[in-house]
């Protein structure tokens, strides 16, 4: 209860400092100040979270929500220590590094959790593993770039802010207007049909997006640090396709399983209960083929120090997304899931790709067309199989035909990339 006020302030903990840290080249000493930056930015943030503490307590009439609000608000401080040295990291690519730190601190979470679980401490044995383990991880990643455990002085955060000022601000912004788009859908659904219905969109969105938010932050981990790297533009665009290619090649596959096994991935799931997921799971699993490579486009904006595109392609899809659910809305939940996700392929989707490869990358159409062009067709031949209830056998074909073409590119790329290399 208390993380949806909470979750809204830490969201903002890596207002675009880890970014800026791994895109520019930075002296010691202003490593140091934008870590300055990074732990006054902990303290307002967390402050602000600590005096949520009774408001939440009133809202929910629970006082013990007090001292879980103020536990979460020092998770929160210790857990933004790691900004700057898990960033260092990441430019570094030092991924054993950071993928040891990680698997170390959820170890420790996990099994002091289940200690303190078995010993009756309730709910706090979650908060207690969380600080241990945030607070473990802070320490690790400051000691491997000898930075003191807590940056204090005003003076250097100034300093810090004024390398950080542009890019906070347009990140902060733009995820504050993506975190209130984000929730419109629930906001609306919730509103307009029933509690069960709500579970029913959530769990269906839940499972889509599992495997697709760890894809993408793993694609993202190394996609800043290595575009960075690159200066020639031809070679940069030559790593985005090729980087796409890879997370179409993967998701294609993903995408069919949820459609030829909506029903069977639910009942093993959530039983018979909630069996109205099966129906709806088909429509995410069109939405899976874009989430992953449009949730790559921040990093091609901020390589391209282009980060204020991000606000303005959010400014203009998000009132998209709202009249769109208040619109279908009207016609039923299943009505409003499946016009959301075209107007999700045929609008929202081409205005992504629009901004981030014709408008910031300079791509010609032709080439945008040859990269894109066979998923957006996939997409929409999915979605009518779905909408107008036809045989799924209808989609082996298209798959085939889909899959077939990206390997034909993959292909294509190797021949290129080893003429290139033998020249």
């Amino acid at each position: 209860m208390v993380t949806v006020f909470t979750g809204f302030f830490s969201f903002f903990n890596d207002s675009g400092i880890s970014y800026v840290v791994i895109r520019e080249e930075l002296t010691i000493s202003e490593i140091r100040d934008i870590d300055s930056t990074v732990t006054f930015v902990g303290i307002v943030i967390s402050g602000i979270i600590a005096l949520l503490a009774y408001p939440i307590c009133l809202f929910y009439n629970n006082e013990k929500l007090i001292f879980l609000t103020f536990a979460l608000s020092v998770i929160n401080l210790f857990g933004i220590l790691s900004v700057v040295p898990t960033a260092l990291l990441k430019k570094e690519g030092r991924y054993k590094d950071l993928g040891g730190i990680i698997l170390l601190s959820n170890l420790v979470a996990t099994f002091s959790g289940i200690w303190l679980a078995s010993n009756g401490f309730s709910y706090w044995a979650i908060i207690v593993s969380n600080f241990v383990a945030v607070l473990l991880s802070a320490f690790i990643y400051r000691r491997k770039f000898r930075l003191p455990i807590i940056s204090y002085s005003l003076s250097s955060a100034k300093r810090g802010y004024s390398l950080l000022k542009k890019t906070m601000e347009d990140i902060a912004l733009a995820r504050t207007i993506k975190y209130w788009g984000n929730k419109s859908d629930n906001l609306i659904i919730g509103k307009t049909f029933t509690a069960n219905e709500l579970g029913i969109y959530n769990r269906g969105f839940q499972i889509a997006t599992l495997q697709m938010n760890f894809l993408s932050g793993a694609i993202n981990t190394l996609m800043l640090p290595e575009l960075s790297k690159i200066q020639s533009d031809s070679e940069r665009k030559n790593y985005i396709d090729l980087i796409m290619l890879f997370i179409f090649f993967l998701q294609a596959p993903l995408a069919i399983v949820l459609v030829y096994y909506s029903t069977q991935i639910t009942l093993m799931l959530w039983g018979e209960k909630w069996m109205g997921v099966a129906s709806i799971l088909p429509y995410f699993a069109i939405f899976s083929l874009f989430y992953v490579p449009i949730n790559t486009f921040g990093s091609l904006y901020v390589v391209n120090k282009a980060e204020g595109t991000i606000k303005k392609v959010a400014l203009y899809t998000n009132p998209i997304i709202i009249i769109t659910l208040i619109l279908s809305s009207f016609f039923g939940f299943h009505k409003l899931v499946s016009v959301f996700i075209l107007i999700y392929v045929i609008v929202i989707a081409p205005i992504e790709i629009v901004y981030a490869y014709l408008i910031t990358y300079k791509y010609p159409i032709q080439r945008i067309l040859t990269n894109w062009l066979g998923t957006f067709v996939f997409a929409i031949v999915i979605w009518v199989v779905i909408s107008f209830d036809l045989n799924n056998q209808l989609l082996i074909i298209p798959f085939i035909l889909y899959m077939s073409l990206l390997l034909f590119k993959v292909w294509k790329t190797y021949l290129i990339r080893n003429e290139k290399y033998n020249s």
